[in-house]
C-alpha cells in the first residue's frame, strides 16, 4: 500500500510527502503489533493441531493394544458402533479395571496349580497369546512415555504462546498504541485464561499417578 501511495506522490503534487512519510511511521507502530500478533496466533494454532494429530494417533494405537490385550484374556472386546474411539475406551475402561484383570490371573493360577506348584509351561502352552501380551508391555509403556511428552508440550507451547502475545503487547506500549492502564488491564485477563486453561487440563488429566503407575511396570522381560 505504502509504495503504491509514493508512486503517486511522485506524479500528484497534491499529496504532502512530509505528511505521508509520518502517515508510513504511524501506520508501521500498528504494522509491527499486528505482525508480532498474529505470529504468535500462527505458531501456537500450528502447535496445537501438530500436537491434536499426535494424541489422535496415540488414541489409536492405544485402542488397537487394548483390543489385543482383551482378546488374550480372553474377555468380551468393546463394541464400537459407530461411536469415537474416545466413547468406546470411556465406556470399557468402566468396567475394565484392575480387579478385574487380577481376578482372572487368580483363577488361572489356580487352574495350573498342582500339588501347590504352578506349572506355567502348560499354561502359557494353552495360553500362548499370553507371552505376546506380556512382550507387549514394553510397548505400552513407550505409548504412556509419548503421551507424558505430549501433555508436558502443550505447557510449554502454552508458555510460548503467552511470552509471544505480551511481547506484542509491550510492542504496542512501547509505541503509543493504547495507555499502559489499559496494556497491563489485557495481559492481566490474558494471564487469567492461561492459568484457567493450565488448571483444567492439570483437573482433568492425573499426569502425575500416570507416571508412578508405569514407574511400577518393573518385569516387561519378553518370553520367547
Amino acid at each position: 500500500m505504502m509504495t503504491f501511495l509514493h508512486s503517486v506522490a511522485q506524479n500528484n503534487k497534491a499529496i504532502n510527502k512530509k505528511n505521508l512519510q509520518a502517515f508510513e511511521k504511524e501506520l508501521n507502530k500498528y504494522v509491527i503489533y499486528y505482525t508480532a500478533l498474529n505470529d504468535a496466533n500462527q505458531k501456537f494454532e500450528f502447535g496445537l493441531n501438530f500436537n491434536k494429530d499426535q494424541l489422535n494417533l496415540l488414541q489409536d494405537n492405544m485402542y488397537d493394544h487394548l483390543l489385543f490385550t482383551v482378546t488374550a484374556l480372553k474377555m468380551t472386546p468393546p463394541n464400537r458402533g459407530n461411536k469415537t474411539i474416545a466413547e468406546t475406551l470411556n465406556e470399557f475402561f468402566f468396567d475394565f479395571k484392575k480387579e478385574k484383570v487380577v481376578d482372572y490371573f487368580s483363577k488361572l493360577e489356580e487352574k495350573y496349580t498342582v500339588r501347590g506348584k504352578l506349572n506355567y509351561e502348560k499354561l502359557l502352552q494353552e495360553n500362548a497369546s499370553l507371552k505376546e501380551a506380556n512382550n507387549q508391555l514394553e510397548d505400552l509403556v513407550l505409548q504412556s512415555k509419548r503421551f507424558e511428552n505430549l501433555y508436558n508440550e502443550y505447557f510449554t507451547l502454552l508458555d510460548s504462546y503467552h511470552t509471544k502475545v505480551n511481547n506484542s503487547l509491550k510492542l504496542a506500549q512501547d509505541n503509543g498504541l493504547a495507555d499502559k492502564s489499559i496494556i497491563e488491564a489485557k495481559q492481566n485477563e490474558f494471564r487469567g485464561l492461561k492459568n484457567e486453561a493450565v488448571n483444567e487440563i492439570q483437573a482433568s488429566i492425573n499426569i502425575r499417578e500416570l507416571y508412578t503407575n508405569v514407574e511400577k511396570i518393573k518385569y516387561r522381560y519378553r518370553v520367547l
